[in-house]
């Protein structure tokens, strides 16, 4: 009687601790939940503030705006451009190329784009990477010459393969791997053009030895692609430390 007496007192005691346990779980489960609402709600407000400080940006340089880019931004909404546009003489903001990139996203009479040597930026290439998504006209977007980075290789090779329209980009003088520190853009790219020129996407292997050319080399050079009916790419020039790599496929 007394060892059963025992075993119960220490069953008892162990169902205590077992529940106090999984309370503690459940209330460390809370918190940690309670916390990433938190963390979730104070990315929000700050992606909120940031949207609002960009359309103040914007609003501003509308205001500010006269002359060709005014003229150019108007064309766009009317679907009334000139087919080839070029921002030659015009000061373009990170603000001001938003409102060029979003007034280009429905816009369907221009059908090539000169920003060449413009100063653009990574945050510039992900606006331009925004509008291609959504584009259906334009064929030829020049970007020689600017400052766009990892970034902006990684979002244009995820708009690429939404946009079906766009046949040229030059993304020559870029520093699309980070001097040769960072190839996930140019890898991105890579995937979007699919080097095959079929519908089929790179295969592992293809990936690789990209992936180890880039490493080797550093390829901030021109980029350009060619699009056809009926297949994805036709084209793709690259620098000529490069070209034998490609001339496999």
């Amino acid at each position: 009687m007394q060892k059963r007496k025992i075993e119960m007192l220490k069953k008892r005691k162990e169902d205590a601790e077992n529940l106090r346990k999984e309370k503690e779980k459940q209330e460390a489960q809370r918190r940690q939940q309670e916390l990433q609402v938190m963390k979730e709600k104070q990315r929000m407000e700050k992606k909120k503030k940031a949207e609002e400080q960009k359309r103040r940006e914007e609003e501003e340089q509308r205001k500010k705006m006269e002359g060709g880019l005014d003229r150019i931004l108007h064309s766009l909404t009317k679907n009334v451009s000139a087919p080839d546009i070029t921002a030659c003489g015009i000061d373009l903001n990170p603000a001001r190329l938003r409102l060029l990139a979003k007034n280009l996203s429905e816009n369907t009479s221009c059908r090539s784009i000169d920003l060449n040597r413009k100063g653009l930026t990574d945050e510039d290439g992900v606006s331009l990477a925004t509008m291609l998504e959504k584009n259906q006209g334009l064929l030829k977007l020049e970007c020689e010459g600017n400052n766009l980075g990892v970034q902006s290789a990684e979002k244009l090779g995820e708009a690429l393969r939404k946009n079906q329209t766009l046949r040229s980009l030059n993304l020559e003088s870029n520093n699309l791997t980070a001097s040769g520190n960072d190839q996930k853009g140019i890898i991105k790219l890579a995937e979007a053009l699919q080097v095959s020129g079929n519908d089929a996407s790179p295969s592992v292997e293809q990936l690789r030895r990209i992936d180890a050319v880039v490493q080797r080399r550093s390829f901030d050079d021109l980029l350009r692609y060619g699009r056809s009916p009926g297949k994805k790419v036709t084209c793709l020039m690259l620098p000529e430390h490069v070209m034998d790599f490609f001339s496999d496929y």
